[in-house]
C-alpha cells in the first residue's frame, strides 16, 4: 500500500487486478483508493470495455455528493495485495482509478499490523 498524494490529505492506494469469472487470458490493472465510506467498490469504465463484461443488474446508488443514480452492476474478480476476492459486484465509472469499497474490505481481517482473509481466521 502506497499513500498517493493527489489526494488533500494523501489517501491509501493499492494495486489491483480485475479478471472476468469466466477463464479468460485478459486481465485489467487499476490503482485503488481504499475507501471505507463506499459502500461497493468501482472500476474505471476502461476495465469493463477491456475484460468484456457483460451487465450483471441494475443498481440504484447514492454518490458521495448526495446525488441517486442508477447503474447497471458488473462481476469480477479481484487481485489485491492481501489476497483475492472472486464474484465482486461493481459499478463502472468514467475514472482512471477504482474504488475499492467495504465491500471488497469486509472480506478481510486486520489484526494487529497483518491482514488476512476473514475465512482464514478460526472462530
Amino acid at each position: 500500500m502506497k499513500y498517493d498524494n493527489r489526494f488533500a490529505p494523501p489517501a491509501p492506494m493499492v494495486s489491483c487486478v480485475f479478471r472476468r469469472l469466466q477463464p479468460s487470458e485478459a486481465v485489467a490493472q487499476a490503482s485503488g483508493l481504499l475507501d471505507t465510506g463506499a459502500d461497493i467498490s468501482v472500476v474505471p469504465q476502461a476495465v469493463v470495455e477491456r475484460l468484456g463484461l457483460v451487465p450483471y443488474r441494475h443498481l440504484e446508488a447514492q454518490g458521495y455528493d448526495g446525488t441517486v443514480a442508477d447503474y447497471l452492476t458488473y462481476l469480477v474478480n479481484v487481485e489485491l495485495p492481501d489476497g483475492a476476492i472472486s464474484d465482486l459486484e461493481v459499478i463502472a465509472l468514467p475514472c482512471a482509478d477504482a474504488i475499492i469499497g467495504r465491500d471488497a474490505l469486509n472480506h478481510f481481517h486486520h489484526i494487529g499490523w497483518t491482514c488476512v482473509r476473514v475465512r482464514d481466521v478460526a472462530h
